[in-house]
């Protein structure tokens, strides 16, 4: 009895600091995001809703969440806009059946496509083949398929902002689809 009672502490006390370090790595990049003091805590229940409903991990869409907001003023992108975005990437990732560790690489190229002013193969290519569901979700919304959407970033013709607004446009229909998918346990 003594000994299971002492285990059973010593793990809630690990799950405790994993879950104290989670959010303390997540107010870190909001705080790095420039996000207010006073819009903080509304932030954080949005990505943690997002989190939940779509079973990605929560310090994952923070991150995307950072980058794209280090490039907020050149995207013309609004804290809700950002937040849209947000959630459809992770919409995506449910849809996909993926987690955000797998997806670690694509989302940051797709952090990086967003900060530059012209949207780069190499990037493009990554999100093709890691969160394809991200790709046709941003060609739904530049008003083609994926192939010419594909076509237009190798010939230099999409910009970040294209992107992003494209992004955030596609990624409606992508929430939809989520709805409709089970999550896993595990």
């Amino acid at each position: 009895g003594r000994v299971a009672t002492v285990a059973g502490a010593g793990l809630a006390t690990r799950q405790l600091q994993k879950l104290t370090d989670s959010y303390t790595r997540l107010t870190n990049s909001l705080i790095a995001a420039g996000v207010a003091a006073d819009s903080r805590a509304a932030v954080e229940e949005r990505l943690y809703a997002a989190a939940a409903r779509n079973g990605a991990q929560v310090e994952a869409l923070a991150q995307l969440f950072r980058r794209a907001a280090l490039s907020s003023e050149a995207l013309g992108a609004s804290q809700a806009d950002l937040l849209r975005l947000t959630d459809g990437v992770a919409a995506a990732l449910r849809v996909e059946g993926i987690s955000a560790q797998q997806a670690r690489g694509p989302l940051l190229q797709l952090g990086q496509a967003l900060a530059s002013p012209i949207v780069r193969a190499e990037e493009l290519n990554s999100v093709l083949e890691g969160l394809p569901e991200v790709a046709r979700a941003a060609a739904r919304g530049y008003g083609s398929s994926v192939a010419e959407f594909r076509t237009a970033v190798l010939s230099g013709q999409v910009t970040n902002t294209e992107l992003f607004s494209s992004l955030v446009q596609g990624l409606q229909q992508t929430e939809q689809a989520a709805s409709r998918v089970s999550l896993t346990i595990g």
